[in-house]
């Protein structure tokens, strides 16, 4: 059974399901999604705030998320590119899931669920 949504979880739902700058890679892995501090500044929520809303909209089969590897990489002469080495880190990338894209129509049109 679905439970009411919170505005926190609203506004994470809302926040997903607008236009965004995908986060993709050169190498064709198809790894898309919406970083942790990329919600923070759509939403204007706390890093607190935010997890706690991505939690609970994961438990609900809203929400998402694929792993990536963010890497800083620098051009090398115009020639190829090169990762400097221990600037990797791992990120997750948050998506709508079929539920929670319906859910956030439902909430961009006004009603309430």
């Amino acid at each position: 059974m679905q439970k009411k949504i919170h505005e926190d979880q609203r506004k994470i739902l809302l926040a997903l399901s607008t236009p965004w700058e995908y986060w993709a890679y050169d190498d064709n892995m198809g790894i898309r999604g919406v970083t942790v501090e990329q919600l923070m500044r759509g939403t204007g929520l706390s890093r607190e705030k935010t997890l706690l809303s991505l939690g609970w909209l994961e438990e609900q089969d809203s929400i998402a998320h694929d792993m990536g590897v963010e890497r800083k990489v620098i051009d090398y002469f115009g020639h190829s590119n090169v990762t400097i080495p221990g600037t990797q880190k791992a990120v997750r990338l948050f998506y709508l899931t079929e539920k929670g894209l319906k859910i956030s129509e439902i909430q961009k049109e006004g009603k309430i669920v």
